[in-house]
């Protein structure tokens, strides 16, 4: 009897490192699931403010591409095209947009024409061309969207808003990799939302996302309250405050 439980003990031994050396295996061969992670979750604008990058770290299962987009808090806008009207220029048209990001940058691992179908990034909102700005117009005028559409685009651009090309996911290895985008110094303040992509054959499978904070600190903070809880004192305030720069160059001025 003594000799049947020790054999039973040595059996029960060994089925638990089989177990045990199957999981290790288990686990070594395991892939990361797809997840998203920022460095910072919040930027804050100062008087000294000019400019700063957000670092976004993620992993992802093999055999898989990603997309990123970050995206700013959406606003109204008019698009005016300016002609010569004689000896000046003047406005001649506009257009009203009604949802435009005031910041956009996205991502992807391989090209947008690869990566999916347009009809998928456009309803991810992944690329400059899936954008919808809800342009209002009349009917007959639907030529004249993409003309202030694209100029919408180009001034974002020259602001530093928009991106002229997606930007580089670079890889750390196989399943991690790193974003880096740019944060130019006029950054708009607000709730910024990070969403990311992944796919698969061209097909969506997951998809997280991450809230950024913009907001203004110090002084900055303080004169935008006033500025918006006073403003009335606040426009006095700005033009006595120009009255003394211009009396100030004035009299530097007269003693040269």
């Amino acid at each position: 009897m003594m000799y049947f439980i020790r054999y039973l003990s040595f059996l029960c031994f060994v089925a638990a490192l089989v177990s045990f050396f199957n999981q290790s295996s288990g686990f070594a061969q395991d892939t990361p699931e797809f997840s998203l992670d920022l460095s910072l979750d919040h930027v804050d604008i100062t008087t000294s403010f000019n400019g700063s990058q957000i670092i976004l770290y993620g992993s992802k299962p093999n055999n898989s591409d990603v997309a990123i987009t970050l995206v700013g808090p959406s606003r109204a806008m008019v698009v005016r095209k300016k002609d010569q009207v004689g000896p000046f220029w003047i406005n001649v048209d506009s257009l009203h947009f009604y949802n435009v990001p005031t910041y956009y940058d996205f991502a992807t691992s391989i090209p947008e024409s690869v990566i999916s179908s347009s009809e998928t990034l456009a309803s991810l909102k992944v690329g400059l061309n899936s954008l919808d700005f809800s342009p209002s117009y009349t009917p007959g005028e639907e030529q004249n969207v993409s003309y202030f559409e694209e100029a919408l685009v180009r001034n974002k651009q020259v602001e530093q808003l928009f991106p002229l090309q997606a930007e580089t996911i670079e890889y750390i290895n196989d399943n991690f990799f790193k974003v880096v985008f740019f944060i130019p110094p006029q950054l708009p303040t607000g709730p910024y939302l990070i969403e990311g992509f992944l796919f698969r054959d061209g097909e969506l499978i997951s998809r997280k996302s991450q809230k950024l904070i913009v907001a203004q600190t110090g002084l900055n903070a303080r004169l935008s309250d006033f500025a918006n809880n006073y403003g009335f004192l606040y426009g006095i305030f700005s033009i006595f405050v120009a009255l003394i720069s211009g009396w100030a160059a004035y009299q530097a001025g007269m003693r040269k």
